[in-house]
């Protein structure tokens, strides 16, 4: 044969793409990474804290947990919710019928929200019918993709026990703090390089209204104060809600500590394992 032509010979990553495995924490050597217990399912998986491909290990092939990131409740369904779902349900029957793994997925609900709660007083109703509205579109529209439902959905206004715990949990291990106002925010400093590890984020300053009150601009909020004429639950803290970042890491917890987790979030949301 002769020559292969420039154009199709391998060549190393261009610029833009080393950029962007730097960004998302890929091909990061030197973290160390304990293989757990249970069965290997024979997946292999990119692990971002090592920046490796690693065996996914489950605890039980018979009943493989899968905790979902599902959509906050305030809007119709987008094309940037078809592609998470459709790609998450390709990886759970690849998982189901090709290795054989049984997947039971749980997915969140957000149905309370700080844009609920805008979307609600714009349209007169309240936050409640409005969630349930948007979340049976939501459902229908993923029938339409033929996205297999999971097998339970877990909505946080069901869950406020279950966060208030949890919350009270970090403030014990010093990594929260409430206010006089009724708040309670995460402190990113507490934590030190150890937030945001696996994704390999960087703490910025986070927009909290009415953050007057944290001690640091980065902080946020896990627990929000009430404001008048707000759906409101009692805590320990005072009348309130659930802030965003906590609602997924108490109910992948409440799932089980080993769950296979999707989030499609830009954000990352407390761990529940680094953060107890």
């Amino acid at each position: 044969m002769g020559s292969v032509p420039n154009m199709l010979r391998a060549r190393g990553p261009g610029p833009g793409a080393l950029l962007l495995r730097a960004a998302l924490g890929l091909g990061r050597r030197g973290r160390s990474w304990q293989r757990p217990q249970g069965q290997d399912t024979g997946v292999q998986v990119h692990n971002s804290l090592t920046g490796r491909k690693e065996p996914l290990i489950v605890a039980r092939s018979d009943a493989v947990s899968w905790y979902s990131c599902g959509p906050t409740v305030y809007d119709h369904a987008h094309l940037g919710h078809a592609c998470s779902y459709v790609r998450f349900d390709i990886i759970r029957r690849i998982l189901t019928r090709v290795f054989g793994c049984n997947v039971v997925m749980a997915m969140s609900i957000t149905d309370v929200d700080d844009k609920i709660i805008k979307r609600a007083n714009e349209m007169n109703v309240t936050p409640a019918s409005l969630a349930s509205l948007f979340e049976e579109e939501f459902k229908q529209d993923m029938a339409a993709l033929k996205v297999l439902p999971p097998t339970v959905y877990l909505r946080v206004t069901e869950n406020i026990p279950q966060i208030i715990a949890f919350i009270e949990g970090i403030i014990a291990h010093g990594h929260a703090y409430s206010t006089a106002t009724g708040s309670v925010y995460f402190d990113l400093h507490a934590r030190g390089d150890k937030y945001g590890k696996l994704v390999n984020t960087v703490p910025s300053a986070t927009a909290e209204p009415g953050d007057s009150d944290k001690r640091h601009s980065s902080d946020f909020a896990l627990w929000k104060a009430a404001k008048p004429q707000e759906v409101f639950w009692a805590s320990p803290w005072g009348d309130g809600r659930p802030g965003w970042h906590i609602e997924c890491s108490t109910m992948a917890r409440a799932l089980t500590a080993s769950a296979v987790g999707s989030c499609s979030l830009p954000a990352s949301p407390v761990d529940p394992r680094a953060a107890e």
